[in-house]
């Protein structure tokens, strides 16, 4: 004896027995899109044969066809001929269960059991919830499917909530995009997507484990970490999610303990990758903190100088503590390895000495530095627009010194060398000049 199942979560009906169902699948008609003359299903149900299983059209604009198909798991696609289109194969739009094909994208997913269309557990796949009723389109996107939209929709099942089934092994890292807007998952852990922004993280459970959630805690992260359930580049991205909200000591700690090879550079590297994320949004006071903790727990080499040299800007221009700058650009004066780095720090040190208006501290400073200064070559436009600075701090040092004739030949220098014409770097120049010429008349008592 036959039953009857109505499986309203898929959207098929079935009339099962013992070993196969009677399936029913069924294509909507649209009123927004070239209306199709002939649809297809192919899968692995029947070896993909792209015109085997014709649907058949009803009178309100819809198509269905039914299959006698054996207790299993399969995964198929709609086949789609339009009148001069392409031919398109889709996705099953009554189907939230997705499997990858294995060359790059996903196809619908269908399971029989015992003679019955079969809802997949959570348990055989990831299942995703969006529990918003108020958005009209969801889908999901993520590393998975290189993070390209357009390709998984949710779809909203009958207690409001959109939801997705995708069989996937975590750990993955994804997003929701609702009405085009991207949104985070707020039942799972956050990551930094590396924009500022943040991606949701799953992570595989087993033994009565769930795995990493939201409410997870940093040793639950470190033990994802060392045995594998979550990836290395996982671990680096939580901790630097961590670190840009300013808990640098929970970064650190995060990488030191639960890196495969506990590597100490990766505890300064989260720090600087925190401290540019904070200055690209403008966060500097917590940019000059993660500079600090990049440098108390182990920076070397070039990642040393770069957070001493921009810990110094931080302390020269945003704190206006010129003490605490100079002190910095000793350093890095020490670790420089050739002429432009020399230059670099000498006229650091010189703006430090400017900003207390020790006019007699900066003109040594900025000499040292055009000394060391190689001259610019070719198309090197960002060194050339360091030996323009140079040559217009050291000629308003010469000027507050009373040297006005060698400040005026320095300014000349300055606009010489400038590679674009009629910018504010030549007008500043000429206006130093004109002030320069307005002292040596007045020196002269002309």
């Amino acid at each position: 004896m036959k039953r009857s199942l109505i499986a309203t979560t898929l959207g098929w009906l079935c009339l099962a027995s013992t070993l196969s169902a009677d399936v029913t699948f069924t294509y909507p008609g649209s009123g927004t899109e070239v209306a199709p003359d002939k649809i297809c299903i192919a899968g692995s149900f029947n070896e993909w044969n792209e015109t085997a299983w014709a649907m058949q059209p009803d009178d309100r604009g819809g198509w269905s066809y039914t299959a006698d198909i054996a207790d299993g798991e399969y995964e198929y696609k709609f086949v789609l001929y339009r009148p001069g289109h392409e031919v398109e194969w889709t996705y099953d739009p009554t189907n939230n269960a997705y499997t990858p094909s294995g060359i790059g994208g996903y196809n619908s997913y269908l399971k029989v059991l015992n003679g019955d269309v079969a809802l997949f557990g959570e348990d055989e796949v990831e299942v995703f919830t969006w529990d918003d009723k108020v958005h009209a389109f969801a889908e999901l996107v993520g590393d998975f499917n290189d993070w390209n939209v357009g390709g998984l929709p949710l779809r909203q099942e009958p207690d409001g909530a959109w939801r997705i089934r995708l069989n996937v092994e975590p750990p993955i890292s994804y997003k929701f995009y609702v009405d085009q807007v991207w949104e985070h998952d707020p039942s799972s852990p956050k990551v930094s997507d590396g924009y500022g922004g943040f991606n949701s993280l799953r992570v595989p459970a087993a033994d009565g484990d769930p795995g990493i959630t939201a409410s997870s805690t940093d040793d639950d992260v470190i033990a994802a970490a060392k045995s594998g359930k979550i990836t290395q580049e996982m671990l680096r991205d939580h901790a630097e999610n961590i670190s840009r909200e300013g808990h640098y000591e929970r970064s650190i700690r995060i990488l030191g303990d639960g890196s495969a090879q506990a590597d100490p550079a990766n505890r300064a590297r989260a720090c600087l990758q925190a401290a540019e994320t904070h200055r690209r949004f403008g966060n500097l006071a917590l940019a000059g903190q993660a500079w600090e903790y990049a440098l108390r727990n182990g920076a070397t080499g070039g990642e040393r100088r770069h957070a001493l040299c921009e810990l110094g800007k931080y302390r020269l221009y945003t704190e206006k503590n010129p003490r605490g700058a100079r002190n910095i650009y000793l350093e890095v004066l020490q670790m420089a390895a050739d002429s432009r780095e020399r230059a670099s720090a000498h006229y650091d040190l010189g703006r430090t000495y400017a900003l207390e208006q020790n006019w007699s501290g900066a003109l040594t400073e900025f000499q040292r530095s055009l000394d060391e200064a190689p001259s610019p070559q070719g198309s090197d436009l960002k060194w050339m627009q360091f030996c323009m600075d140079l040559r217009m701090a050291h000629g308003e040092a010469l000027y507050n010194v009373g040297q006005y004739g060698r400040a005026r030949k320095s300014f000349q220098d300055a606009i010489a060398s400038n590679p674009w014409e009629d910018n504010q770097y030549s007008q500043a120049a000429q206006d130093w000049i004109s002030r320069c010429d307005t002292a040596l008349r007045q020196s002269k008592g002309g």
